[in-house]
């Protein structure tokens, strides 16, 4: 049970890790001047939001390649990085910068796909339910005479190992909104509200999909 918890606790910070280089990358993009900043922006600010939606949608279906959209989104903001930096007055050391960190939090995003997969095996399983079974034979062959403190008894481990059993699954998915313990996209989503009140403008209408 240990295991699933520092699982989902480690699987949180990755995801708050993916939301801090998001943030990074767009605090470096402020340094660009138009037209590169306000390209560099649409396409940071079109990325998380996806990421928030389309990704963490993907994650919660246990879809390890992630969303076509947010790969999509990812794709063109590299592309238009590699094009601006081509231009002779955009600021090589800062693209450099936004790409770095934008490197940073793909590298985040991966790994916070491959973690929503469950790190409980089979074997643990069914160590679990034979130690269940054990228990609950040895505890009526003692308590056979005493039939009310046996119906205790076997009342309190089924509710103790009930209890147990959706800690374990809860904890080990921890993107499966079906149990009502899930890490939320509540960091990245922070970063975008954030980033909108210091940069306001054009950047910030809805975004277009570029992949179903």
């Amino acid at each position: 049970m240990l295991a699933s918890v520092d699982h989902f606790n480690a699987t949180s910070q990755v995801a708050n890790e993916e939301a801090i280089a998001y943030s990074a990358a767009f605090r470096s993009s402020v340094a660009l001047s138009d037209p590169a900043r306000q390209i560099v922006q649409r396409d940071l600010v079109c990325l998380m939001r996806s990421i928030a939606t389309d990704s963490w949608n993907a994650g919660s279906r246990g879809d390890l390649t992630g969303a076509r959209n947010s790969n999509a989104w990812l794709a063109r903001t590299v592309s238009n990085l590699g094009t601006l930096g081509q231009q002779p007055a955009t600021s090589l050391d800062t693209l450099d910068a936004v790409e770095s960190e934008l490197r940073e939090a793909a590298k985040f995003g991966q790994h916070r796909l491959l973690a929503g997969e469950s790190v409980l095996p089979l074997a643990m399983w069914a160590l679990l339910f034979l130690s269940l079974l054990v228990l609950t034979f040895l505890m009526t062959l003692m308590m056979r005479p005493y039939p009310l403190l046996l119906a205790l008894c076997l009342g309190s481990t089924f509710i103790v190992s009930t209890g147990m059993v959706f800690v374990l699954v809860a904890f080990a998915e921890p993107f499966d909104t079906n149990t009502g313990v899930y890490i939320s996209p509540e960091a990245l989503e922070v970063v975008l509200l954030s980033a909108e009140k210091t940069q306001p403008g054009a950047a910030w209408a809805s975004c277009e999909r570029l992949s179903p």
